[in-house]
């Protein structure tokens, strides 16, 4: 059990408000329904004080106390009409066996581009973070060179 405990206004409602969006967007077709949904009003009804910064959210999750944690990090912004998209995506985990050093990623996704993991095998570690796209579709070309079979190229765009 968990309890929020705090005086008024001090941002207890806006926690389980980003809670349930973030499940919102996790579970609708798209980004857009969930920011519509549950009277939110879109996108930039949703941003703090008129700001164009993507939303973010980083969830560290761990199942019980000896389990390995699992990383889950997206961004959301809006596009030049206004609607919402994910802008990155990225989910990591460290592996059976791993004790130190940086997780592995899972999915790493760039406006709707990247790549999966689809096997069990070990391989390349990726770790780089990329904010522009060019610069993104050439290390995605360098990890898939790199990659035996472990990764696949995905485009969901």
């Amino acid at each position: 059990m968990t309890a929020v405990i705090g005086k008024n206004g001090v941002g207890k409602s806006a926690l389980f408000d980003a809670f349930g969006f973030l499940a919102d967007a996790l579970n609708f077709n798209n980004v857009e329904e969930a920011c519509d949904a549950r009277g939110r009003g879109g996108i930039d009804r949703m941003r703090t004080h008129g700001t164009t910064d993507p939303i973010e959210f980083e969830v560290y999750y761990r199942e019980h106390g000896n389990a390995r944690p699992i990383t889950y990090q997206i961004a959301i912004t809006a596009d030049g009409f206004g609607r919402p998209y994910v802008l990155r995506e990225r989910l990591r985990q460290r592996r059976k066996g791993q004790k130190r050093g940086q997780p592995f990623s899972f999915l790493i996704l760039n406006s709707g581009s990247g790549v999966a993991w689809k096997e069990d095998q070990a391989g390349h570690q990726i770790d780089e973070p990329i904010e522009d796209l060019q610069s993104f579709q050439a290390f995605m070309e360098s990890i898939i060179a790199v990659e035996s079979g472990e990764t696949e190229s995905i485009d969901l765009s």
